[in-house]
């Protein structure tokens, strides 16, 4: 009996199902962007490995499946381990010029989507290290996304900055980026040198950089204009730009500014200064924010409510804003003034809290009601937070949600847009839906 066979495009099909990481390719990144930092690093980088080992094992079934699966290995590349680095590279220098690939199949480096840098264990060869990392990033022209999340354990002796040579590399796929993403406190890229190479992502969507110099390229037009989110951790104030003239000689503090980049809406922000530190910035962008995220430092004593009082007056079309902190505690004061917001989105970065942080919640959010009339939705970001306030403090959540049932004025919803309360739904109204609320928290085991 003759071995019935399966055609290309369906092996094609199978291999992508079998290695696709939701959510970390474009565009779907995309709706990712607010949250690049460790709760999503976290998770996405887990995703990725897994993938990479179901990846390896298909390419080495056979040489047909090598041809069909090799651009899967290749669309993302990790690199975790600094051992790695030289091999991968030398690979990647070979097939670019011809040698050890099957002949008529393109470098392999031309796969390349995205290039994740997590190096978490300890250098060998800095200087090595640096050089096969700028070649293996030199290989790959057509990059999308590059995330730089370099943990503490990767010692690089007193170098602060990204080297020159990694920047100069990201220049070969600068026209193709569509995310930046720099989440590491190792090896940042120099507040000045980010600027020319920003000059040449003219596809760039998301840019995540530890901080930049507030110079006239900031302020006229040396961001993309196709950036649609920032998110900085600082950012030199305009106060004391004049310090840094040695990187910046041309700054004038004095001169006109003009509208920032045309499609940016999301403007993402470290709460670790004080409100006068992202004032100038907000000003350039504010006609044209309409979401923004603020991360509460624990480190530093945030004026929360002097920079939300400074939304208020500078941005006229916001509307979504998203605030994460340690703990909710961390930043509900007494009587916070909001702008006229229609999205409220709260996480922690904690897994479990305590049930007096979740007291705090909703005494917040019952004064909530009355202080923001235009709020139509709360949303609880981290799905870890509904989970402990769901199983660890059961009987609280019943108690607690049990007044937003019915004629709240804004719903309440977790990180997939499941309502926690009210009756505003299409699908699930009154009776129906406090029955199906229940039911979940029974799901759980706790009720």
């Amino acid at each position: 009996m003759a071995q019935l066979k399966l055609p290309p495009e369906l092996w094609l099909s199978i291999f992508h199902y079998a290695t696709h990481v939701s959510g970390t390719l474009i565009p779907d990144i995309y709706a990712h962007a607010s949250h690049f930092g460790s709760i999503y690093t976290k998770s996405s980088n887990i995703a990725l490995r897994d993938a990479l080992v179901t990846k390896r094992a298909i390419v080495r079934v056979c040489k047909q499946w090598w041809h069909l699966a090799v651009p899967h290995l290749y669309a993302s590349v990790y690199v975790g381990r600094v051992r790695c680095l030289s091999s991968l590279s030398s690979t990647l220098m070979r097939s670019a010029t011809g040698k050890g690939t099957v002949p008529s199949t393109r470098p392999l480096g031309e796969y390349t989507q995205r290039l994740d840098i997590a190096i978490r264990d300890h250098s060998e060869n800095v200087d090595s290290e640096f050089e096969s990392l700028a070649a293996l990033i030199t290989c790959m022209p057509h990059l999308a996304i590059v995330s730089f999340v370099i943990t503490p354990n990767y010692y690089v002796g007193y170098r602060v900055d990204l080297p020159n040579n990694i920047l100069d590399a990201l220049h070969y796929s600068a026209a193709s980026l569509r995310v930046l993403d720099w989440s590491s406190t190792r090896l940042e890229p120099s507040a000045s040198r980010i600027m020319n190479l920003l000059a040449k992502c003219t596809q760039l969507r998301v840019l995540k950089c530890p901080r930049l110099v507030w110079s006239k390229d900031l302020q006229h037009g040396g961001i993309p204009l196709t950036v649609s989110t920032i998110h900085l951790h600082a950012i030199i104030p305009i106060q004391i730009a004049t310090a840094y003239n040695n990187l910046l000689p041309c700054f004038d503090p004095n001169a006109s500014r003009h509208p920032g980049p045309s499609a940016l809406q999301e403007l993402i922000l470290d709460l670790n200064r004080d409100i006068y530190h992202w004032k100038d910035l907000l000003e350039v962008y504010s006609s044209q924010l309409v979401s923004v995220h603020f991360y509460v430092s624990t480190l530093y004593t945030s004026d929360v409510n002097g920079h939300l009082q400074l939304l208020a007056q500078v941005c006229p079309s916001l509307r979504r804003l998203t605030i994460t902190s340690e703990r909710f505690s961390s930043f509900i004061r007494p009587h916070l003034v909001f702008p006229s917001i229609t999205y409220l989105g709260l996480r922690t970065t904690r897994a479990q809290s305590p049930k007096p942080d979740f007291e705090t919640l909703f005494a917040f959010l019952e004064e909530l009601r009355s202080s923001v009339p235009s709020l139509q939705v709360v949303q609880l970001v981290n799905e870890q937070n509904v989970q402990c306030l769901l199983r660890t403090h059961t009987k609280f959540a019943v108690r607690a949600l049990q007044p937003f049932l019915e004629d709240a004025p804004f719903r309440i919803e977790d990180r997939e847009g499941v309502l926690l309360t009210g009756s505003g739904s299409p699908l699930l109204g009154g009776h129906a839906w406090t029955d199906r609320w229940l039911d979940r928290v029974k799901w759980l085991g706790r009720l």
